[in-house]
């Protein structure tokens, strides 16, 4: 059966991100918000920089996107990020299509340095590893203090890799 995938360049998120959004916020104990709102301001507004879009859409609908940027800061060997790569749970071989069009991406550009952040052992860390990208085993840390106590912060506490979705798009830096 030929898959009904189809991977395009946007450059802003359309309404239907929303219903994307309300699929997969749940599956989560600790993710960003990725609203409509939030994720065009975050990557298509040009005073955040330049961030290249792929969506993923099958009959219509989204079931995964992917956000891209290049690193010039040293012009002679420019530097690809995966800032943001989130999939519908039941359809990975959206992930594997949008990884391997990331890749084509950065060949095509001649960037031969590609880095991504996951959560250790989250289920996307494998679907990198299938395409040859490794842990390159630089630790982002991160630091989380609230002013009262938060009932969420149990759940995020005892929660498996694979329910906390934490990438570099999350990272004010990026």
């Amino acid at each position: 059966m030929e898959s009904k995938l189809r991977i395009v360049d946007i450059n802003r998120f359309d309404e239907r991100i929303e219903i994307f959004w309300d699929k997969i916020k749940d599956d989560y104990s600790f993710i960003t918000e990725k609203s409509r709102k939030y994720l065009n301001w975050r990557y298509s507004d040009p005073r955040g920089g330049k961030y290249i879009i792929k969506e993923a859409e099958e009959d219509g609908a989204i079931i995964g996107y992917v956000v891209l940027r290049v690193n010039n800061y040293v012009s002679d060997y420019p530097t690809g990020f995966i800032v943001d790569l989130n999939t519908l749970w039941d359809h990975p071989d959206c992930a594997d299509a949008l990884i391997a069009e990331s890749l084509r991406f950065f060949d095509e550009t001649k960037i031969n340095i590609v880095n991504y952040c996951i959560v250790k052992c989250h289920p996307y860390e494998k679907q990198f590893k299938k395409f040859g990208l490794v842990n390159s085993r630089n630790d982002i840390y991160v630091a989380y203090r609230s002013g009262s106590d938060v009932p969420e912060l149990e759940d995020f506490k005892y929660s498996t890799p694979g329910k906390m979705l934490f990438q570099y798009g999350d990272i004010d830096w990026i």
